[in-house]
């Protein structure tokens, strides 16, 4: 993790330098937990403490910018009731959609609405966490990625879907799942992501946002009309860092029973 985060940290300072591009890192690691939830939650935190700590490294980074969080939930401990097999996110913190109506109406989705920061890139570690109405023996699992209730996940950006993606084909005996990251220059700056997840519980991790404060739309160094092309060391050094990202994810082993 210190490694990842030395590297994140090197090439926020190079792209800094472009066109007032601002990288921010969100672990969620400090965010505020409490309480011993059931289903595996164990401590969790709400949307509200979420956006407590999101708020915080915003402000420690210098960045005149605020998000609202709706949806989710932070624990370290979720593992999809034990139906997980192999790694997951933890055992660091990471949020996932509020399904199970701790804080609030059940919800199949997290939002996280910036203000004041035009998001041109980002990047994150995802997990679909096992459907109880799709398990390993069932319909579902033997009509594979075509069936409805086949765990998924998508992102949403101000509400256009950018990116979706199923649970691959696990083998006999586990449940469908899916875990990795995702790194995605955007087609058009943003300000609110919705990861969706049908239809129980989708997580992210290591969150990395690319754009400048302000409403812009040529902040990034993409190619989009006014922004410039980073210097292929700054490119390199990013595929550097966000290769590390799924290489160093704190992972656990989960016994299925």
């Amino acid at each position: 993790m210190k490694s990842l985060r030395m590297l994140l940290s090197a090439s926020a300072l190079a792209l800094a330098t472009h066109a007032g591009a601002t990288p921010v890192v969100f672990s969620f690691d400090t965010v505020v937990r409490s309480g011993n939830h059931s289903n595996g939650l164990g401590a969790t935190g709400g949307s509200s403490a979420i956006a407590t700590y999101m708020n915080g490294v915003l402000s420690s980074s210098g960045i005149a910018a605020t998000v609202a969080v709706s949806g989710a939930l932070a624990t370290a401990t979720y593992d999809g009731e034990d139906h997980v097999s192999g790694n997951t996110l933890g055992p660091d913190a990471f949020i996932i959609n509020d399904n199970f109506g701790i804080y609030g109406s059940a919800s199949d989705s997290f939002t996280l609405a910036f203000n004041n920061f035009t998001i041109t890139s980002i990047s994150f570690d995802w997990e679909i966490f096992p459907n109880a109405q799709c398990p390993w023996n069932s319909t579902c699992r033997q009509q594979g990625q075509a069936n409805s209730n086949w765990p998924d996940m998508s992102l949403r950006v101000d509400g256009a879907s950018v990116w979706a993606v199923k649970a691959p084909v696990p083998g006999n005996g586990v449940d469908p799942q899916g875990l990795g990251t995702a790194s995605l220059n955007l087609a058009a700056a943003g300000y609110t992501l919705t990861f969706v997840d049908w239809p129980a519980e989708v997580g992210i991790d290591n969150l990395v946002i690319n754009g400048c404060v302000g409403h812009a739309t040529n902040c990034d160094g993409g190619g989009r009309a006014g922004g410039t092309v980073p210097e292929p060391s700054t490119c390199a050094l990013l595929a550097l860092a966000f290769a590390a990202g799924g290489w160093t994810l704190r992972r656990r082993a989960v016994v299925r029973i």
